[in-house]
C-alpha cells in the first residue's frame, strides 16, 4: 500500500534515497543539518503524539500527488549534496586538519 512506498523511519538519507518519504523525529544533531519541510515530514520534537501525527500525515499522501513528488525531488538533491563524491575532498580536509600526520599524499 501506500505507507510502504512513502514511509521510512529510522535514517533519514537513506529513505530520502530510496525514493521514500521520511518521517518521525529527526533528531537533534547531525539530521538537523539536513531535514527540512520540503523533503520529509517532521515531528519537532521526539514526542510519541508529534510522531505518531507525522506518520500519520505521511500515510494520508496520495502516491502520485504533486506534494509526493516535491518531497521526493529535494530528498533526492538532498542526497546528492552527501554522496560519497560529493563528500570525500571535505572529510579528507576535516580530518586532516585535526590530524596533520594523517595527510593523505
Amino acid at each position: 500500500g501506500p505507507v510502504s512506498m512513502l514511509v521510512a523511519w529510522g535514517f533519514p538519507l537513506e529513505a530520502m534515497a530510496c525514493g521514500t518519504i521520511p518521517c518521525g523525529f529527526p533528531g537533534y544533531d547531525g539530521p538537523a543539518e539536513f531535514v527540512t519541510d520540503d523533503n520529509g515530514i517532521w515531528a519537532e520534537a521526539p514526542d510519541a503524539d508529534q510522531i505518531f501525527e507525522s506518520m500519520q500525515r505521511t500515510a494520508a499522501l496520495k502516491p502520485k500527488s504533486a506534494r509526493v513528488k516535491s518531497l521526493r525531488a529535494a530528498g533526492q538533491e538532498t542526497v546528492a549534496r552527501y554522496r560519497a563524491a560529493a563528500m570525500t575532498e571535505p572529510l579528507i580536509a576535516f580530518w586532516s586538519d585535526l590530524a596533520p600526520q594523517t595527510r593523505l599524499a
